[in-house]
């Protein structure tokens, strides 16, 4: 009997013992301002000397728990996007006698904006309802950081956010199926951009008092419509003008393209027809053919400097058939009422029956970033030699263009070096680059392969200011006898090289295909 009662006396004192070295750490987290609990903050319970114990999320009503050993103290830090971090420690001989600790802990707001979207169908009728989209692809990439900030597939929801932080861009893309990608564009206090949106439409504060003074941060609502894909659908092009009576494409007019460039890219699944219009003065049937040549001019640049598919895109010419704002022929129109029938514009005419794989934003964007650099290489124009001397300067610019792929031979090479009178100091320095230079030309030429196409041909080389070399971006020159080639484009697919050839011979008639292996052309 004795026994058993000093065994229940026992438990009850372990049971009191540990019950006591037990407590509840209990809390709400709100944002400062009264602007409400916070959802989905990470609350870490961490050790005194840093080291976390253990994790947690708040709840849609902002609370967490933690159970906790009472002979320690703690520190609780807490984080989430667009917030400042806090931290708060935990002194148990402050709370000595209570069960539960209460903790109420105050987030301050980072400055940047919490971007949140709604997805929706372009409407045709404002009276008839639309249901929102769901199940998109979304993604955000932070072209400031280079870095994937966000990617949901199949997203169940129409809508969702993006935390946007001050001194940065960001691109948001939105793909589903049976709709035009939708690309938008976010500047947040950075380009002269306090805060700027392209392609978003509509963007206004969540609440009344939603933005703090000066806008530097808050909560910022847009509903984005996404329109469906239909054939004969058209998209017009803004800003893509010719001068009059010609085919040939204004600068201003290529920036544009760029921008074609990537609705292609953001909807590889689509055929599209690019169409070309005049105005209505000359001759009916000499504006049908001008406005064929527009529309192959503006299609070549595409598959050249867009490494657009030919088969994604073809040309075609609508001439004076569809004026759009009466300055027909016998009207008295102004000369900005004419330009604006010299239009381009894009019509979706099928669906590719095997569309290629769906490339990620990032992947986009790489590949963009790695274009860049090396167009960027291959337009260094001057070598440094010495002090403020340029190779060009010493061997002389018809010799050595290095924005275009010299083929001289290192006897040529050697011969315009030589010719030149220079100080010697710098003539040894001048020899020991050339015969480097030299070396790295042959190299380039062994390096030659793939499909070009061959636009002129001379027996001599061209100046720096020869017209070919303002219509193109890279030009290959190509030692071949006693003849220069100059050739553009570079195909790995022959069908690719001849559907783009159809579109050089508008300029170049006499353009042809060759095949380079290892610097020789093949028969």
């Amino acid at each position: 009997m004795f026994k058993q009662i000093f065994t229940l006396s026992l438990f009850f004192f372990i049971s009191l013992s540990l019950s006591s070295q037990a407590k509840e750490v209990e809390g709400y987290v709100f944002e400062t301002g009264n602007r409400g609990y916070l959802n989905a903050v990470k609350v870490d319970l961490k050790s005194m000397d840093g080291q976390v114990l253990e994790s947690t999320f708040t709840n849609k009503d902002g609370f967490f728990g933690f159970n906790v050993d009472a002979s320690n103290n703690y520190k609780i830090g807490i984080s989430k996007d667009m917030f400042e971090e806090q931290e708060t420690t935990i002194n148990m001989s402050d709370h000595e006698g209570k069960n539960k600790i209460f903790l109420s802990l105050k987030m301050k707001r980072s400055p940047g904006y919490q971007f949140e979207i709604t997805l929706a169908p372009k409407r045709e009728d404002d009276n008839i309802a639309v249901e929102a989209i769901k199940g998109a692809l979304i993604e955000v990439y932070n072209n400031t950081t280079k870095e994937e900030v966000l990617v949901l597939k199949d997203h169940p929801h129409p809508d969702f956010s993006v935390n946007l932080i001050k001194g940065n861009h960001y691109t948001i893309l939105v793909r589903k199926k049976d709709y035009m990608a939708k690309r938008m564009e976010a500047f947040v206090d950075v380009e002269g951009c306090i805060l700027c949106f392209e392609g978003v439409g509509k963007v206004e504060p969540g609440v009344a008092d939603n933005l703090t003074e000066g806008n530097t941060m808050g909560v910022l609502l847009a509903n984005v419509e996404m329109e469906k894909v239909s054939m004969g659908k058209k998209i017009e092009v803004q800003d893509i003008y010719y001068d009059f009576g010609s085919a040939k494409l204004r600068s201003s007019s290529k920036k544009e393209l760029d921008k074609v460039v990537t609705l292609i890219n953001d909807n590889p699944a689509l055929n599209i027809e690019l169409g070309s219009h005049t105005d209505s003065r000359g001759g009916t049937k000499e504006n049908q053919t001008l406005s064929v040549k527009r529309a192959k001019a503006a299609v070549a640049y595409l598959i050249e400097e867009g490494d657009i598919d030919p088969s994604n895109i073809i040309a075609r010419g609508y001439g004076e058939t569809e004026i759009k704002n009466g300055c027909v022929d016998g009207v008295d129109c102004t000369e900005t009422k004419h330009q604006e029938n010299r239009r381009t514009e894009l019509k979706i005419t099928g669906l590719k029956s095997a569309p290629p794989p769906i490339k990620s934003l990032k992947k986009m964007k790489e590949e963009v970033d790695m274009e860049a650099l090396i167009l960027e290489l291959q337009n260094q124009e001057q070598v440094k030699v010495t002090g403020d001397q340029t190779l060009e300067d010493v061997v002389g610019k018809d010799q050595i263009n290095n924005n275009k792929v010299s083929e001289s031979s290192p006897e040529e090479i050697k011969e315009a070096i030589e010719s030149v009178e220079i100080e010697e100091p710098n003539k040894v320095v001048v020899d020991e680059l050339m015969e480097e230079g030299a070396k790295q030309m042959e190299s380039d030429k062994n390096q030659l392969n793939g499909y070009k196409i061959l636009i002129l041909e001379s027996e001599e080389f061209l100046k720096p200011d020869n017209e070919i070399f303002t219509k193109h971006q890279q030009i290959f020159q190509h030692l071949q006898g006693d003849k220069i080639l100059y050739l553009i484009g570079d195909f790995q697919e022959i069908n690719k090289a001849e559907g783009f050839l159809n579109s050089v011979k508008l300029m170049y008639p006499e353009a042809k295909v060759l095949n380079f292996v290892n610097g020789e052309i093949q028969n």
